[in-house]
C-alpha cells in the first residue's frame, strides 16, 4: 500500500509542475523588475517607449495593439532584444509558435550569447511540449546567466517530467532559493526531496509549504515522509489532515483505516 500512495504523490507532482512553466514574463527595460528579465534594449528612445506602450497593452491584455507596438520599436531599432522577446511572448500567448521559433532563431544567430532569447525560446518549444528541445534552451541561458530569473523553475518542471529527479531538486533548491515564499515551489520540493529518499527534508521543506499555502497535496505528502521515518502517529495525523481538506482518493483513505489499525 506504501508504495501505491508514493506513486500518487509523485504523479500528482508532475500534474502540478505543468502548470509552472506558462508563467511568461514580460519586460519593459526602464521598468524590468528581478523577475521580469529580459534582453537589453539598445538605449534608441523610440523604440524603448513603443516596447514599454506594448507591455501595457499586453497588461490590459490588448494583443493585437501590444503586436502592433512591437513590430513598430523593431522598426525604430531593430537591435532592440527586449522588443524581439516581448513581440515572440505575443506570438507564443497567440498559439503563433513558428512565427515564434522563426523570430527568435533569426536574433540568436546574431545575438548568441544572449540569454533571454534562448529562455523564451525555451517557452515556446515547452508550449510545443518538446521537452528535449526546450530542456536544451533552458540549459543554455542558465549557462550564459546563471542567476537568469524564472528558469529553475521551468527546468526544474521538464527534469521532473523526465523522471530525472535528482536533477529536478537541484533545480527546484535554486527556484525556491530565488521565491521563498512561493508555496507551489516549496510543495513541488518536497516531494521530490521525498522521492528522492530524503524524507527528513521532505517534512522540513512540506512545513514551509503549509505555512505559505496549505493544501491536502503537501498533506500526502508530508504523511509519506512519515511513514518512512516510522512515525505512523504523524503520518496518520497527515493522511487525515489531507482528506479533511477534500482529497478523496480511495487509495488515501485506505491508507488511514490501514494506520488507524496499527496505531489502535
Amino acid at each position: 500500500m506504501r508504495f501505491a500512495m508514493f506513486r500518487g504523490v509523485f504523479l500528482s507532482l508532475v500534474a502540478t509542475l505543468t502548470v509552472l512553466v506558462p508563467n511568461y514574463s514580460w519586460a519593459a527595460p526602464a521598468a524590468a523588475t528581478q523577475k521580469e528579465t529580459a534582453p537589453k534594449a539598445t538605449g534608441n528612445a523610440a523604440s524603448t517607449e513603443l516596447n514599454e506602450k506594448g507591455v501595457q497593452a499586453v497588461k490590459s491584455n490588448d494583443f493585437a495593439k501590444a503586436e502592433t507596438l512591437f513590430r513598430k520599436s523593431l522598426s525604430a531599432d531593430s537591435r532592440n532584444l527586449t522588443a524581439v522577446f516581448n513581440l515572440a511572448g505575443v506570438y507564443l500567448n497567440n498559439k503563433r509558435q513558428k512565427e515564434a521559433i522563426a523570430l527568435l532563431n533569426q536574433y540568436i544567430k546574431e545575438y548568441s550569447k544572449d540569454a533571454g532569447l534562448y529562455a523564451r525560446r525555451g517557452d515556446v518549444y515547452f508550449s510545443l511540449k518538446d521537452l528535449d528541445a526546450a530542456g536544451r534552451d533552458y540549459e543554455h541561458a542558465l549557462k550564459l546567466e546563471p542567476e537568469y530569473p524564472g528558469v529553475p523553475s521551468k527546468l526544474g518542471t521538464i527534469y521532473t517530467l523526465t523522471r530525472r529527479t535528482k536533477d529536478a531538486e537541484a533545480m527546484l533548491m535554486k527556484a525556491v532559493a530565488e521565491e521563498p515564499k512561493n508555496g507551489q515551489l516549496l510543495q513541488n520540493l518536497s516531494a521530490l526531496f521525498l522521492i528522492n529518499g530524503k524524507a527528513q527534508e521532505s517534512i522540513s521543506t512540506a512545513k514551509r509549504a503549509l505555512q505559505v499555502a496549505p493544501n491536502s497535496e503537501v498533506y500526502v505528502t508530508l504523511g509519506n515522509a512519515y511513514e518512512t521515518l516510522g512515525d505512523v502517529k504523524n503520518s496518520l495525523i497527515s493522511f487525515q489532515r489531507a482528506s479533511d481538506l477534500g482529497d478523496t482518493r480511495p487509495e488515501l483513505k485506505a491508507k488511514i483505516e490501514e494506520l488507524k489499525k496499527v496505531n489502535s
